[in-house]
């Protein structure tokens, strides 16, 4: 097995001997010329955690929005089954109140439509 020199150790190297017929050199970079101390590192891990933060804000702020929607929606959708459920009983209870009835169903019908509206366009 053919090796590649890093700093001052040889390295085994399986595919060097896939590029020497190319003419390619295998070489690896010298880790030991890079001395990284603790405060460095600390610094580096509070970079990523801030980006890290900020990204998932953006995240956390859609999904807070869809919950925020759906959590409207429930509601909407609520109101319209009582909406329609009123309009069936006035209908049958009260058949002299026609206007009555047909306000209470459209009012609920218009509920329904805002509702649609928010799940398709929101």
């Amino acid at each position: 097995m053919d090796t590649v020199t890093q700093g001052s150790r040889l390295w085994p190297l399986p595919c060097a001997n896939i590029l020497k017929p190319f003419g390619h050199t295998v070489t690896t970079p010298n880790f030991s010329d890079y001395q990284v101390n603790s405060e460095e590192i600390d610094k580096l891990i509070a970079e990523s955690l801030e980006q890290e933060k900020a990204r998932s804000r953006w995240h956390r702020s859609k999904a807070d929005r869809r919950r925020r929607m759906e959590s409207v929606r429930q509601v909407l959708n609520a109101l319209f089954m009582l909406g329609f459920v009123a309009a069936v009983i006035i209908y049958f209870a009260l058949p002299e109140q026609r206007i009555l009835f047909f306000g209470v169903g459209f009012g609920a019908l218009i509920i329904k439509v805002i509702e649609f509206a928010i799940r398709f366009f929101a």
